[in-house]
C-alpha cells in the first residue's frame, strides 16, 4: 500500500504540472493535448514550466518587427498612390474634354470658310464676309492654344505614368524581399513563423519619387508648372549641366535682340561664344550652340523666326522640324515644314555649317557677306545662293543702313524660338 500511495502521488503532481503549463483545466479522463496559443502561457501557483515557453528568440523578434514596419510603411504609402491615380483620371478627363474642344473648332472652322465661300460666290453683303473672316484668326489662336494644352497635359500625363511604373517596381522589390524574409507575424509559441494566407495587399508607390522633385528638362515642362513667361534654369538629359533659358508658353528663347546694345557682331564674335552663349537670358542673347543641340536631343522640335521691320509691321517664318548637328558637324542646320506671311529666312541657311570670322571652315566670309555683317549664321559655300540679307546675327545699326536681316528685309528686333513639333500638332 505504502509503494501504492507513492506512485499515485507522483502521476497526481505530474498531471498538476502539465495543467500549469499549458495552463487548461485538468481532465481526468483524458490525456492532456497540446494546442497553438492565442496569447503567451502564464504558470499557476508553484509550478513551473520550461523557460519562457513560446517566446520569440530576439533576433526573429527583431526581423519581424522589421516587417512590420516596413508592411506598416507600405500601406500609408497607398494613400499617396491613390491620389496621384486620382490626379490622372483628372487630367484624362480634362485631355478628353480639350480634344472635344479643339476639333467642334476645327470644325467651326471649316464651317466658317465654306460660309465664307459660299457668301462670296453668292454676291452677299460685304460687312457678313468681313465679320466671318475676323472670326477666322481668333479661332486659330483658340485652336492652337488649346493644342498646345493638349500636348502639354499628353506629356504631363506620360511623365506621372512612368513615375507610377518606377514606383510599383520598387514596391514589388520591397514585397518580395518580405516574402523571401519569412512572411507575416501572427501570434505563435515558440517563434514559429507560419506561412502567408490568402488576401490582397494595397501598397503605393515610395514619396521620393513624386514628379514635383524632377529637373526640368526643357520649357514645356517649366510650361506644366509655370505658366508665366521668364528666365528658368533647365537641364536636358543630354547636358552636362543646367544652364538658363527665357521660357515662353513652352517655347525656349535661343536667339533675341531687341535695341543693338548686346553686340552679335562687332567686334566680331568669336566661335567660343557661339558655341557656348552669350548675352542675359533675360534680355538680348544667343543660348549657345551646344545648349540648342543638347535640347534638342531630347525629341522632335519646331522652330519659329521673328522680326520687327522700322515700319512696325511682323515678319514670322515657322519650321515644323528643326535640327542642328554637334559641334564636329559645325552644328550643320536642317530645318522643314515652312510657313511664314514673306519668304523662307533660312532657304540660304538649310544644310550648312554655322560659322564665325575666326572659324570659317571653307566659306569665303567676304563673298557670303560674313566679313561685312561679321555675326555668326549658317553660311552658303556656293555664290549662287548668297548668304547676303539672311543673316539675323549681322552688325546692328539703329538708322537700318547696316542691319540685320529678315530674307533681305531690314529688322530692329528679332527673336528665335522652338518647341517640341508635337505641342503643336
Amino acid at each position: 500500500m505504502h509503494v501504492y500511495h507513492i506512485v499515485l502521488l507522483v502521476l497526481f503532481g505530474y498531471t498538476s504540472h502539465v495543467s500549469g503549463f499549458i495552463n487548461d483545466p485538468f481532465v481526468s479522463t483524458t490525456l492532456p493535448t497540446f494546442f497553438t496559443a492565442t496569447k503567451r502561457p502564464t504558470t499557476t501557483g508553484s509550478h513551473q514550466g520550461p523557460s519562457n515557453p513560446g517566446e520569440i528568440p530576439p533576433g526573429i523578434q527583431d526581423q519581424l518587427n522589421k516587417m512590420q514596419a516596413d508592411l506598416g510603411r507600405l500601406s500609408k504609402e497607398n494613400a499617396a498612390l491613390k491620389l496621384q491615380v486620382t490626379s490622372l483620371e483628372n487630367d484624362v478627363s480634362t485631355l478628353i474634354q480639350l480634344q472635344g474642344r479643339v476639333r467642334q473648332l476645327e470644325q467651326e472652322s471649316i464651317t466658317t470658310s465654306r460660309e465664307i465661300s459660299a457668301i462670296q460666290s453668292s454676291g452677299s453683303i460685304t460687312t457678313r464676309v468681313e465679320a466671318l473672316e475676323t472670326s477666322q484668326p481668333q479661332m486659330r489662336s483658340d485652336i492652337s492654344r488649346l493644342k498646345l494644352q493638349i500636348g502639354s497635359s499628353s506629356r504631363a500625363f506620360n511623365s506621372a505614368m512612368q513615375n507610377i511604373q518606377t514606383s510599383l517596381d520598387g514596391v514589388k522589390q520591397t514585397v518580395d524581399k518580405l516574402v523571401a524574409a519569412g512572411g507575416v507575424v501572427t501570434n505563435n509559441p515558440g517563434g514559429q513563423v507560419p506561412p502567408h494566407t490568402s488576401g490582397t495587399a494595397t501598397l503605393s508607390p515610395p514619396s521620393h519619387t513624386t514628379p514635383f522633385t524632377q529637373i526640368l528638362h526643357d520649357c514645356l515642362d517649366v510650361y506644366e508648372k509655370d505658366q508665366y513667361p521668364g528666365v528658368f534654369t533647365i537641364q536636358p538629359p543630354q547636358s552636362q549641366r543646367p544652364f538658363k533659358v527665357y521660357c515662353d508658353s513652352g517655347w525656349a528663347v535661343i536667339q533675341r535682340r531687341t535695341n543693338g546694345a548686346m553686340s552679335f557682331s562687332t567686334p566680331f564674335r568669336r566661335w567660343a561664344d557661339y558655341v557656348g552663349g552669350f548675352g542675359n537670358a533675360s534680355n538680348d542673347y544667343w543660348l549657345g550652340n551646344d545648349n540648342v543641340y543638347d535640347i534638342l536631343a531630347r525629341e522632335p522640335y519646331a522652330l519659329r523666326v521673328e522680326g520687327v521691320g522700322y515700319s512696325g509691321k511682323i515678319y514670322w517664318a515657322q519650321y515644323n522640324h528643326f535640327t542642328i548637328e554637334d559641334e564636329t558637324n559645325y552644328y550643320r542646320l536642317n530645318v522643314s515644314g515652312y510657313s511664314g506671311n514673306y519668304r523662307d529666312t533660312l532657304v540660304t541657311a538649310n544644310g550648312n555649317a554655322f560659322v564665325t570670322q575666326d572659324h570659317p571652315g571653307n566659306v569665303s566670309f567676304y563673298r557670303d557677306c560674313s566679313g561685312f555683317f561679321g555675326g555668326g549664321w549658317w553660311a552658303n559655300t556656293t555664290t549662287s545662293v548668297p548668304n547676303c540679307g539672311y543673316n539675323l546675327n549681322g552688325r546692328y545699326l539703329p538708322s537700318g543702313g547696316t542691319c540685320m536681316t529678315f530674307a533681305d528685309i531690314c529688322v530692329k528686333s528679332s527673336i528665335m524660338k522652338i518647341i517640341p513639333s508635337n505641342a503643336l500638332t
